[in-house]
């Protein structure tokens, strides 16, 4: 099928909230037509009401997946998508100059505000279910009215932060975020977000399709000045156990629903040595 499609309102939302279909395992996927399509429209809905604007795109499927993407909107998020060929898999980049706006948009999360957004990944086609593997980036961003963000931060009596949460919002300058996305479950190592006063780092999981989340990792407050003397060269491991920790950081669990996750604190670890840090995961 070769097709051009163009008008006033394209509507995906039914398309977004549709949960994929289950295959038994070792179940042959069966192949659809294969199509080329060009699209251009003035507003593309995405989740419920909320909507990106004058989009234009080419894609190729092949029948089972597909094989080439270009999305470009020029709205405030300026959204540009490609998926290309490479390698025995696609190549995934995704830029955005309002990731929360985005995430809103694609009902990922409502409650990042701004921030640009950089993705970069690959598909594995060599497996039945291909798995995305990457990196996600995002800069100066801000989360407000996140109960999960404020119930750790509050376990940590880090003071104020009621208030940011649910005013302007707490500010982040930078995040990055090593993940894997296969089956509905994102997979996060060595991930990290932080600012002059701030900073958090992850790793875990989180099932969208269960809505549950488990996660581990440490914060650090007075990020700048604390996580100084871990980035010293040779003995910076010393101060800090972990990549973007602190001399002193406390070790956390955050696990349960997402809509309402228990976080679990072990204020031992925020007097230990950085090279002793680890030794206090046992008792989380």
């Amino acid at each position: 099928i070769r097709a051009t499609l163009q008008g006033t309102v394209l509507d995906l939302s039914a398309q977004l909230e549709r949960k994929p279909p289950t295959r038994p395992a070792g179940a042959r996927e069966e192949p659809g037509t294969p199509f080329v399509a060009d699209v251009r429209f003035d507003k593309v809905l995405l989740s419920g009401e909320r909507s990106i604007g004058a989009v234009t795109a080419h894609a190729e499927n092949d029948g089972r997946r597909l094989t080439v993407l270009h999305v470009q909107s020029t709205g405030r998020e300026q959204v540009r998508l490609d998926v290309v060929p490479r390698g025995n898999g696609r190549a995934v980049t995704l830029r955005s100059a309002d990731a929360g706006g985005l995430a809103r948009a694609l009902d990922v999360i409502d409650t990042v505000d701004g921030g640009t957004l950089a993705l970069d990944g690959q598909y594995d086609d060599t497996q039945p279910d291909p798995p995305l593997s990457g990196t996600v980036a995002m800069a100066d961003f801000h989360v407000r009215e996140a109960p999960g963000v404020g119930k750790l931060l509050q376990a940590l009596t880090v003071y104020g932060i009621g208030e940011a949460m649910s005013g302007p919002g707490l500010s982040f300058s930078q995040l990055t975020a090593p993940f894997r996305w296969h089956g509905g479950v994102l997979t996060v190592e060595d991930a990290r977000a932080f600012s002059a006063s701030l900073g958090l780092t992850a790793a875990g999981r989180i099932d969208t399709r269960a809505k549950t989340v488990d996660l581990k990792g440490t914060v650090v407050p007075a990020y700048a000045l604390n996580s100084a003397l871990g980035r010293i060269p040779v003995i910076g491991g010393l101060f800090s156990a972990e990549r973007g920790g602190g001399l002193v950081a406390v070790n956390y669990g955050y696990r349960g629903p997402l809509a309402n996750p228990t976080v679990v604190v072990n204020p031992l670890s925020a007097l230990t040595p950085g090279f002793l840090r680890g030794l206090f995961k046992m008792f989380d």
